[in-house]
């Protein structure tokens, strides 16, 4: 059932030593709360590929467990809170911490509703050399006419 594999998911990223998307990048994500841009800026960019796979994998099934609810605001706004306190925390909880609950659920809340969005794989970058950075072509050319006579004359 949803509810069994959800309550083995929340005891077992509870008993983690760290926190799911890391006490190093929890500034990061507080201060990209708002921006789904942001948070996928960080995701993609930032947190180590295993944290990343395993967070990919469990925002889909939150995902799917809000689809598949009768009242999917109230059922993410309750899965926001609970993966709040879970997912995203800082390495040692002060008051500063608590005051940015709603900020962490801000971000739980995005993670989910975006997942596909945030995960998504990015496209290779294209390198662009622009015509003034670029070596002269004529320089290959003549080193190349050179290195044939070398050869050549070495055949000889």
């Amino acid at each position: 059932s949803t509810d069994l594999i959800a309550g083995l998911l929340k005891s077992y990223f509870k008993q983690l030593p760290g926190s799911l998307l890391t006490h190093e990048l929890y500034h990061a994500f507080i201060v990209s709360s708002s921006s789904m841009k942001q948070i996928r800026s960080v995701v993609q960019e930032k947190l180590p590929l295993c944290n990343r796979k395993l967070a990919e994998m469990l925002f889909t099934f939150l995902k799917k467990v809000v689809d598949k609810s009768d009242d999917s605001t109230l059922c993410l706004n309750e899965l926001s809170i609970i993966w709040a306190a879970i997912a995203i925390k800082p390495k040692i909880e002060t008051q500063e911490s608590m005051t940015e609950l709603k900020a962490r659920t801000g971000v739980i809340r995005c993670m989910i509703e975006n997942c596909d969005h945030i995960f998504a794989k990015q496209p290779p970058r294209k390198t662009i050399i622009h015509k003034e950075e670029a070596p002269p072509v004529v320089m290959y050319k003549r080193n190349i006419k050179e290195l044939e006579s070398k050869l050549r004359e070495r055949i000889n």
